[in-house]
């Protein structure tokens, strides 16, 4: 099996527009999708990452439809510049922080934590 994480270069866009983002790393380990200090940005209608302990961040530039998960105690940060944030399927991590926030709404559709979820959640509009 083949591990890693998805990063991008500074000022670099995954630019759908109405379309799907997918990222995906293996969920062993401490794979991740972004970092804190450089989140990947996207623009699109749909977004979906999935990520070892590394966690998930992803900036969207103006409103999607969300789900995350991390392993372990990978942390989600989930932001966006405008439009609304919904988290439209379960995000989950074990333990790690569940971060939400947008520059216009956040609606939360779907579980967030999952059952055995420890850690917190922050939500900010």
């Amino acid at each position: 099996m083949r591990g890693g994480s998805i990063i991008q270069t500074a000022g670099a866009l995954l630019p759908t527009g109405t379309g799907s983002v997918i990222l995906t790393t293996p969920s062993a380990g401490a794979s991740g999708i972004g970092t804190s200090g450089a989140p990947i940005p996207t623009t699109a209608g749909t977004v979906t990452g999935t990520a070892g302990s590394g966690g998930v961040f992803i900036r969207e530039t103006d409103g999607a439809s969300v789900t995350a998960t991390a392993t372990g105690t990978g942390p989600i940060s989930l932001t966006s510049l405008a439009g609304t944030l919904t988290i439209a399927g379960a995000t989950t991590t074990g333990s790690g922080p569940i971060t939400l926030a947008s520059g216009d709404g956040v609606a939360v559709n779907a579980n967030l934590g999952g059952g055995a979820y420890s850690g917190p959640i922050a939500i900010s509009a």
